[in-house]
């Protein structure tokens, strides 16, 4: 059976194509399976031979199941309106890790920020677990598998447990992802642990979701590093006048007034 919202627009399109108000026939809709399931396809065919009077005769087509691609499609759509506008200095990431965690249907889904100056740990900024949101925490990964993939910084599935796990997801699994958070400027600025099923690095879903993920997660645990480099520099001209016993002053021409 067609869903209702596709099979109209399908079928009118074979209809024109075989009336000859198209150069060819092209659809995409959803049938539902013999198990109750709905599946996306995708229909091309073309009429290769008519009869005098223009009836169609002979037609050839094409007829694919793009279910994983539409559901890529979707998925990237909404990781791609996260905007962490809620609450909360860690809301994107927050996002980030909830919508990972349902569209892949994974029991688990981390982001965590790697701090040069500790590196034998990482700053988990959103954690979600078994459907919620975990809450962030600190997790040492000196001689575990995560560190192993920052040190490379290549994406890595192991189907093993995590060392690292217990503390980190608060679950043992079998299958996890860890994907490096890779910066050309700032180097290694985080990683993304996934886990709760077998995950392909390849897959036609997987993989361009924890991409996508990936980029915005990256871009903006290096905006971050900015800012607060900027916050420094900002903090050092103060300090340095506080321990020099030294002041400073605005002055407005228009107005006369001095702020010190």
């Amino acid at each position: 059976a067609g869903h209702r919202d596709d099979a109209p627009a399908a079928r009118a399109a074979r209809a024109r194509h075989r009336a000859g108000d198209s150069p060819r026939y092209e659809a995409e809709y959803r049938v539902r399976t013999a198990a109750g399931e709905w599946r996306w396809m995708s229909d091309r065919a073309q009429v290769v031979q008519r009869a005098p009077d223009g009836r169609p005769l002979r037609l050839l087509g094409a007829n694919a199941d793009i279910t994983e691609r539409k559901r890529a499609e979707a998925a990237l759509q909404a990781i791609a309106a996260t905007s962490g506008a809620s609450d909360g200095p860690d809301a994107l990431f927050v996002e980030l890790a909830e919508r990972l965690g349902s569209v892949l249907g994974l029991r688990v889904a981390c982001v965590a920020a790697h701090e040069p100056a500790r590196s034998g740990e990482v700053a988990v900024l959103a954690r979600w677990i078994d459907g919620r949101e975990a809450g962030p925490c600190r997790v040492s990964i000196a001689a575990t598998p995560i560190a192993d993939a920052l040190a490379t910084r290549a994406p890595v599935r192991l189907d093993l447990p995590l060392a690292t796990a217990p503390a980190l997801c608060g679950v043992d699994e079998p299958s996890h992802v860890v994907l490096p958070l890779w910066d050309d400027r700032e180097g290694i600025v985080g990683v993304i642990v996934a886990a709760g099923r077998p995950l392909r690095l390849d897959a036609a879903l997987d993989s361009p979701l924890l991409r996508t993920v990936a980029a915005r997660a990256t871009g903006e645990l290096v905006r971050r590093r900015a800012e607060a480099r900027l916050l420094e520099r900002e903090r050092d001209p103060s300090d340095e006048q506080r321990i020099g016993r030294m002041g400073g002053y605005t002055w407005a021409p228009t107005t006369r007034n001095a702020t010190w």
